[in-house]
């Protein structure tokens, strides 16, 4: 729902009670304002064909200045309470500074091993004779 602007329902109760309610446009507002709408309808009706007639402009001014002061605070209170029409943006979730950590090292290589046919023994790819058992070592086919 769009904000109103009080002024607007001020003016609008001050010329004809409760139409700035009815422009207000929430539900209790609403029906309050076809309520007082009827009975400052049925009151001028009335009154107006006595000979009180005077008397009864005076008070019709004094109830459009209440019904306007009234309409400028109802319209205040529901603005207030109405959800913001912009988006709510949720704030940013805290991140923690990122870390430099250093560069992995790599593993240390060992140098690829051989084994000697002979007796099992492990031996650098290298080597001529095993270094287990002693004997020359085959080549790799």
């Amino acid at each position: 729902m769009k904000s109103k602007n009080p002024w607007i329902v001020a003016i609008l109760n001050f010329l004809i009670p409760g139409i700035g309610f009815i422009y207000l446009g929430t539900t209790p507002f609403i029906i309050g304002g076809v309520v007082l709408f009827i009975f400052g309808i049925l009151e001028t009706a009335i009154t107006w064909s006595t000979i009180l007639a005077p008397l009864t402009l005076a008070l019709s001014f004094l109830f459009a200045f209440f019904w306007a002061a009234l309409g400028y605070v109802a319209t205040e209170y529901v603005n207030k309470r109405m959800p913001s029409l912009t988006p709510v943006v949720p704030p940013e979730p805290f991140r923690a500074p990122a870390l430099s950590l250093p560069a992995p090292t790599p593993a240390p290589t060992t140098p690829p091993h051989i084994h000697c046919v002979y007796c099992g023994g492990e031996n650098p790819t290298d080597a001529i004779f095993c270094q287990k058992c002693g004997k020359k070592m085959a080549k790799p086919t």
